[in-house]
């Protein structure tokens, strides 16, 4: 019995030993605001299960990047909270380990027909959602 015991607390130690070291492959993500010059501020709250990021207002022109390690199961997972304006918002997954095809940043662009990304500055913007 002593000997399972050492061997979870282990295991236990090992794998937040790897998550400390960053054993893991780093990613980028970013927010965008494209909104026009003139309107609301755009309010965007991001999280994981391990670490939320805060609401933050992001004026025209400006942005809100994080990069992190994925953790040592693959199961990191990003959402964002969007809201413009009194009568404009959406929520949506930003990064998920599980997505099939998974690249190093992922730049959100937020503009007034929706949510455009692209995984590089000189990748083009894909339109992925529309605002509720």
């Amino acid at each position: 019995m002593k000997s399972l015991l050492l061997i979870f607390v282990l295991s236990f130690y090992l794998v937040h030993t790897i998550e400390a070291f960053h054993f893991t492959k780093k990613y980028e993500v970013g927010v965008s605001d494209d909104l026009p010059a003139n309107s609301n501020s755009l309010s965007v709250h991001c999280a994981s299960k391990d670490d939320d990021l805060g609401r933050r207002t992001i004026s025209h022109g400006q942005s809100f990047n994080w990069s992190f390690h994925s953790n040592f199961f693959q199961s990191t997972l990003y959402f964002c909270h969007f809201w413009w304006g009194p009568h404009k918002q959406r929520a949506f997954v930003v990064y998920d380990d599980t997505w099939e095809e998974l690249h190093d940043v992922n730049n959100y662009v937020v503009k007034s027909d929706g949510f455009y990304v692209n995984y590089g500055n000189a990748d083009p913007l894909i339109k992925i959602h529309s605002w509720e």
